[in-house]
């Protein structure tokens, strides 16, 4: 495979200018669509547009995946490279004028965009580079294309940005097919956040896929789908999206399911860094704290990890404690009687503690319900689980701010907290004070209130 030099982005850039509206056109895919570039590798020679989604991830578990690798009944072997499916949707797009995409991103008059196919073409620079571990037995010319092999494309002028979105939606088929998260890292691309063929970025990971969730929870709307729409919602986040911290990145691994909720609590504590309300070496310090008992309690079992802490020796003073006459951890969880009341904890182990809960899937009689934020609604499902979302994160956020006015590593109980939030966020939160209360959490004035303080 030798990269040569053609005429062919001339030519088409000549026929539109002759006055062609659409036509069709051949293409080389190595030497032409594909060039050598980036060290030696190969690399797309043509322009996504804008909206493209981050075709680096999706390349494997779109095409290689289920049509390169896919097994043939007929011969008990992989189908390999289709040049068939490969010509079956590849669109270039024209514009005739200058235009502005929907990320304000300039679209020059003349220059080529490829609006569909993509993907594809990153999925042969993947097996030409070496990128993606092949099939026992297999060798990476079977996954490729020919090396004189061209791919048919159709070419669509444009005179206006609202033309190419028309297009664009009825090529990708963005409203139907498209989920959520792909349709954000268009978002990301499109502000050129991430590199759509490598996906290179300088963000923190866990901030590139699985939004919608914390979004939500942080703008207290729902999120749409289609690209511009759900733009005008990232957009005003991007800043705080920008500079989320590595530190957060453990926090975010262990939250598995609750993710959304440590997701939202994060973009919070950036968010208020960022205004200057809280110190960077606040957060950092907080967070490596919390970051090496993460690491304890992850090579342990959970049960004993909180019972050495709470109930095996004396208690340090100034240490976080559970107030209690039970003599061990078990009893205290598995007891009708117990709460968050009986909770004084630093603000580190409040986030632990919500982060590794104790649950009836890992104790049978545990009374998580009495004992964490969400309150016993996260096994519910519906607005239910909802409330049970914003329980838990409002839950965090007073925690946090509350420990925002104390020194360092000093415990307090949730109680304090609230009281501090009455008088502070919203009234609403003097009522909390049992501990079947913590619903008040998902009230909208609490919500709205917390929001405003935050935000």
């Amino acid at each position: 495979m030798t990269a040569t030099l053609t005429n062919w982005k001339t030519n088409i850039v000549d026929r539109i200018n002759g006055g062609e509206k659409s036509f069709r056109v051949s293409i080389k895919i190595f030497g032409e669509a594909l060039t050598r570039s980036h060290g030696g590798n190969w690399a797309k020679n043509i322009t996504p547009v804008t909206s493209q989604r981050v075709s680096a991830k999706r390349a494997k578990s779109d095409v290689i995946v289920p049509f390169y690798f896919k097994i043939n009944p007929a011969t008990g072997i992989c189908w390999g490279y289709d040049h068939v499916i490969a010509n079956m949707s590849n669109v270039l797009i024209i514009p005739l004028v200058d235009m502005k995409d929907t990320f304000g991103n300039l679209l020059k008059q003349g220059e080529i965009y490829q609006a569909d196919g993509n993907t594809g073409l990153v999925a042969q620079c993947q097996i030409a580079n070496g990128d993606v571990d092949l099939p026992n037995g297999y060798d990476a010319y079977q996954f490729l294309a020919d090396d004189d092999a061209s791919l048919d494309f159709d070419v669509i002028a444009i005179n206006s940005i609202h033309e190419l979105n028309k297009y664009y939606d009825v090529l990708d088929n963005s409203i139907s097919a498209k989920s959520k998260d792909d349709n954000f890292s268009s978002v990301l691309v499109g502000h050129n956040l991430i590199d759509y063929e490598t996906g290179e970025t300088d963000l923190i990971h866990w901030v590139t896929s699985a939004m919608d969730g914390p979004i939500n929870l942080v703008t207290g709307g729902t999120v749409p789908k289609d690209v511009p729409s759900m733009n005008k919602v990232v957009e005003p986040l991007l800043p705080i999206i920008r500079n989320v911290q590595p530190y957060t990145t453990s926090t975010i691994k262990w939250a598995k399911e609750r993710s959304a909720i440590f997701k939202s609590f994060c973009l919070d504590i950036t968010k208020l860094q960022q205004d200057g309300k809280v110190s960077y070496k606040y957060n950092e310090e907080l967070f490596d704290t919390l970051n090496e008992k993460i690491n304890t309690l992850a090579d342990s079992d959970l049960n004993c990890y909180w019972n050495d802490r709470f109930f095996v020796g004396k208690t340090p003073h100034g240490a976080s404690k559970i107030e209690t006459s039970l003599k061990s951890f078990d009893k205290f969880v598995c007891s009708t009687t117990s709460s968050w009341t009986q909770l004084h904890f630093t603000i580190e182990d409040w986030i632990l503690w919500e982060l590794f809960p104790i649950s009836r899937e890992i104790l049978q009689n545990a009374q998580d319900q009495r004992l964490y934020g969400h309150g016993g609604k996260d096994i519910l499902g519906g607005k239910n689980r909802k409330d049970s979302s914003y329980q838990s994160l409002n839950f965090l956020r007073i925690l946090y701010l509350y420990a925002l006015t104390l020194k360092p590593s000093r415990r307090f109980t949730a109680q304090e907290a609230f009281e501090w939030a009455s008088d502070v966020i919203c009234k609403k939160c003097a009522a909390i004070d049992q501990v079947d209360r913590l619903d008040i959490l998902s009230d909208k004035k609490v919500k709205y209130s917390l929001k405003e303080y935050i935000y």
